[in-house]
């Protein structure tokens, strides 16, 4: 008897803590799905703080971990982020393809490109599957794939084998293939048609460059004013016309970037890169005036990148230089043609000036 009465308050306690791990469960669900509406309010902080509270509840809860992450790194977090993430893909390392590009934009060199990588190969699963078998999946996750967002995935791939692992040894044919299937994923992706356009410049072969360019541009360039337009990511369009003016088509260029300084003037890449262009053009008092208000920018936002500090500086030195070289020319151009007058012009007596 007393033998069967501990078999039943064992099952009593397991009723216990199954029903326990469900309400907990149903919690963290709750808990999440208020993530998503202070999300949408833009409310970071909030957001993060529920986060934190499911997770403290549940440190092994992957998706509590994945939507903290992101939230970090909005708000500077960058080593918590990289934590959790870090923990995400222990916990789960054949889902959740995000994780993956997250990582990859946070580290560099082989082990960046092995995140992308993953992240891209994640993708690709879920791209491959039927619309009904990636419903149970990945639709739960908030993870569906489009072609576009594939074919993305391999911009960014093709960008890390371009950049940070260039030094690779088979570093320029992944990135020709990344760039290549971008292209064919999704041709109406104008991302993709950039990441070849920089790849062909970086070979020398600007006019295969400036072709895929003028693709990229016919998908979104003409709609740039229009209301409901759907553009590229703010970044793509400033190395938009990084390439632009790589080419020297400097109208375009200027185009894009004086539209980019419209919807955000407060990122100093697109003022110094407008102030470059006009001293490009010659054009002085506009370079002045866009260089200067990069380096207040650049001062205010305690900016990292030094390089582009000492670039503004030195094209914001010289132009100044010019400046102040035209000013004297224009004040002794007069007293020339003074002195020119006064030497050419023959005496002239008062009685002749009557007669005149």
């Amino acid at each position: 008897k007393k033998k069967g009465g501990s078999k039943r308050k064992s099952k009593h306690k397991q009723k216990r803590s199954i029903a326990h791990l469900l309400k907990q469960k149903r919690s963290i669900a709750h808990l999440l799905k208020q993530v998503e509406g202070k999300l949408d309010a833009f409310q970071y902080e909030e957001a993060l703080g529920l986060c934190e509270e499911a997770i403290a509840r549940d440190p092994s809860n992957v998706k509590a971990l994945e939507t903290a992450a992101p939230i970090l790194l909005e708000l500077g977090g960058e080593e918590k982020a990289y934590e959790y993430l870090r923990a995400a893909v222990r916990l789960c390392p054949e889902s959740g393809y995000s994780k993956y590009m997250y990582l990859g934009q946070m580290c560099s060199g082989d082990e960046a490109v092995a995140h992308i990588a993953k992240g891209v190969e994640l993708m690709t699963r879920l791209y491959g599957k039927k619309a009904g078998e990636a419903s149970s999946s990945s639709a739960a996750s908030g993870e569906e794939v489009t072609a576009e967002k594939l074919s993305n995935g391999y911009c960014t791939l093709a960008e890390m084998y371009l950049t940070d692992c260039c030094f690779l040894p088979d570093a320029d044919q992944k990135c020709l293939e990344s760039c290549t299937k971008a292209v064919s994923i999704a041709p109406q992706n104008p991302e993709a048609h950039q990441a070849m356009a920089s790849y062909l410049l970086t070979k020398g072969d600007l006019d295969g460059a400036k072709e895929s360019l003028v693709k990229c541009l016919e998908l979104w360039l003409p709609h740039q004013g229009a209301p409901d337009a759907i553009l590229p990511p703010y970044p793509a369009r400033i190395n938009c016309a990084k390439l632009l003016m790589e080419m020297e088509e400097m109208e375009k260029a200027s185009c894009i970037l004086e539209h980019l300084l419209k919807e955000d003037d407060e990122v100093v890449e697109v003022w110094y890169l407008l102030g470059w262009l006009s001293y490009l053009n010659q054009d002085m008092t506009a370079a002045r005036s866009y260089l200067t208000e990069a380096e207040t920018l650049f001062r205010k936002a305690e900016c990292d990148d030094v390089g582009m500090l000492e670039h503004i500086q030195e094209v914001l030195k010289e132009v100044l230089s010019c400046s102040q070289e035209n000013e004297e020319g224009e004040e002794q151009e007069p007293a020339a043609n003074g002195e020119a007058s006064d030497q050419e012009s023959p005496d002239v007596s008062s009685d002749e000036m009557e007669l005149t």
